[in-house]
């Protein structure tokens, strides 16, 4: 049986930007991501309180409370990293930002911490969002727990 190609899509190399369970963006404590109006993606459960740029690029912005950031990979793909959503404990004092805008990261490159009490938080309070804007599918795979490839369908 023949594989169905889709129109348009692009391959990208990536490490997850923090440690910990990956889940459906389904799983998102937040309608609307949850149900991809902002863009296909995942939602990741924390173990670490570290966040790295998942691919080489330029960050492009970063919301004046800390806890969402956009970077641009060198092949234009746009990804936001969206940190918790306990209003009251991840923003700026909780949140310590590596990076500022305009900035060029490497894959790998540290780009935030928060305070590592914020881990025993719950699930809706702590979830990492990784989404692909303005994109309708994703296709995540990996051979191991470190390096990903993701298969972005526009």
């Amino acid at each position: 049986m023949k594989r169905k190609e889709h129109p348009k899509t692009e391959a990208l190399a990536m490490i997850m930007p923090i440690q910990g369970p990956i889940l459906d963006l389904k799983d998102s404590p937040d309608d609307t991501f949850s149900q991809g109006m902002a863009g296909a993606g995942f939602v990741i459960d924390p173990v670490d309180h570290v966040l790295y740029a998942p691919f080489a690029g330029t960050v492009e912005l970063i919301y004046p409370t800390g806890h969402v950031f956009v970077i641009r990979s060198f092949s234009g793909i746009d990804i936001m990293i969206h940190i918790g959503f306990d209003q009251k404990r991840f923003r700026n004092e909780a949140i310590k930002l590596m990076i500022r805008p305009g900035q060029t990261v490497k894959a790998g490159d540290p780009l935030a911490s928060f305070d590592r009490e914020l881990l025993d938080l719950s699930f809706s309070q702590k979830a990492i969002l990784v989404i692909f804007l303005q994109k309708k599918a994703i296709d995540l795979w990996s051979e191991d727990e470190t390096n990903y490839r993701v298969t972005i369908r526009t």
